[in-house]
């Protein structure tokens, strides 16, 4: 039975982790769009869109994998900077 259990920590603690990097995905990519928007002149309230949006989801994700415990908030924020170092590799930046 204990080992059950275990493996069901694992299994929850491996979908924090895929939450976190889903979450830093949609997290960084929108920033990229975010900063295109400022940069090419489109609309601030579109820019203001995509800077709320952003936050909303990286907070929400976070504050929620927060409530479930240590185990689950550091897999998500591992899986977030994972999402990070691996979307700044894709667009050959330097981290």
């Amino acid at each position: 039975m204990a080992l059950d259990q275990q493996a069901m920590k694992a299994v929850a603690i491996l979908a924090y982790g895929c939450l976190g990097m889903a979450s830093g995905a949609i997290h960084f990519l929108s920033l990229r769009k975010d900063a295109n928007l400022l940069v090419a002149g489109g609309s601030i309230f579109a820019a203001l869109g995509w800077r709320l949006g952003r936050l909303a989801v990286t907070i929400g994700t976070l504050v929620w994998a927060a409530t479930q415990g240590a185990p689950a908030l550091m897999a998500a924020a591992g899986g977030f900077l994972l999402a990070r170092h691996l979307i700044l590799l894709r667009l050959r930046m330097p981290s």
